[in-house]
């Protein structure tokens, strides 16, 4: 189905910034409400029945919540022998707290992004691959006590001496500790929906260190190749994020109606991998390459793949 959008939008123009607003994911409005504090309470804890009313209150607040979102780079060149096109972005999340107690914490964002055509027509594009894969901070060791008990019944089969004072079951048990490790992380996975049968879309999920409670970084940057059929017509992408502790605030920079246009042989930005003139092959970008392209400003104290490049 064609875009909303005609194919005769620059697509340079659609790599300026974009702030977009959060606002409340429809589908939970009617299950929860927010007190003012950011907690969630279910309709029947609710302390004042006017739950629209405190609802509006609520919006108004989180009105302030915003994302950023950038084009970082659009680049073209090959992935082993088929045409290929690397997508950089980056993400600020912002709070609009003013350093108020009040402000909101981010500690989990879920990152969306699909591809596809733009003429209704041909193969859609082909994530070929992507980073981060995973990035952990160094993290929080907290030291933690567990009890193993057993309980064994008094007519068990296997003989056990007890006293006419004892209780019909004997009690034994064990205390030892362990390290509890806790760190903010950043995965990645590719997917595959109904409609295809090779991956077209991307997932980034972002997830505070609970022990620390320090929310998720504040800015997240990450890259996407995907292979297109050569002499195609231009294609598109399209993003949504989602944050929150418990149900979903949604800001969609770049959905189905002014998605991210990519033209092969328009691109933006600083190219990666490749001397003046000359044309990149996305497989055989190396660690520090990956590395420049995704890892955020935060500690980072572990970086796994599962390519061979061991910087995603």
């Amino acid at each position: 189905m064609p875009s909303p959008t005609t194919p005769s939008t620059s697509p340079t123009s659609t790599y300026a910034p974009r702030q977009t607003t959060f606002h409340l994911n429809p589908h939970h409005i009617d299950e929860k409400i927010l007190t003012h504090d950011h907690h969630i309470l279910p309709h029947y804890d609710a302390p004042n029945p006017s739950t629209r009313e405190r609802f509006k209150i609520t919006h108004r607040d989180l009105s302030n919540l915003s994302l950023l979102a950038h084009v970082t780079r659009v680049q073209y060149g090959y992935f082993h022998d088929d045409p290929a096109c690397l997508l950089g972005l980056k993400f600020q999340f912002q709070s609009g707290g003013g350093g108020s107690h009040h402000a909101w914490r981010f500690e989990r964002a879920d990152i969306r992004i699909q591809f596809e055509g733009r003429d209704g027509e041909g193969e859609d594009p082909v994530v070929v691959d992507y980073g981060p894969k995973r990035l952990v901070s160094n993290g929080t060791d907290e030291r933690r006590d567990w009890w193993c008990s057993a309980t064994l019944s008094a007519t068990a089969s296997t003989p056990v001496a007890i006293t006419p004072s004892a209780s019909a079951s004997l009690s034994a048990g064990q205390t030892s500790s362990y390290t509890h490790h806790t760190a903010t992380e950043i995965s990645g996975a590719e997917f595959t929906d109904h409609a295809h049968s090779e991956p077209t879309i991307v997932k980034f999920w972002l997830r505070e260190d609970e022990r620390q409670k320090s929310r998720i970084p504040l800015e997240f940057a990450c890259a996407v190749v995907v292979k297109y059929a050569g002499g195609g017509g231009p294609f598109q992408a399209t993003v949504d994020v989602k944050v929150g502790p418990v149900f979903d605030l949604l800001a969609t920079p770049w959905g189905p109606e002014s998605p991210v246009v990519l033209e092969p042989g328009v691109e933006f930005g600083e190219g990666v991998g490749l001397g003046q003139g000359q044309v990149v092959d996305f497989a055989r970008l190396g660690a520090e390459e990956w590395r420049d392209l995704v890892a955020p400003d935060w500690g980072v104290s572990e970086m796994l793949s599962d390519s061979p490049h061991s910087g995603k």
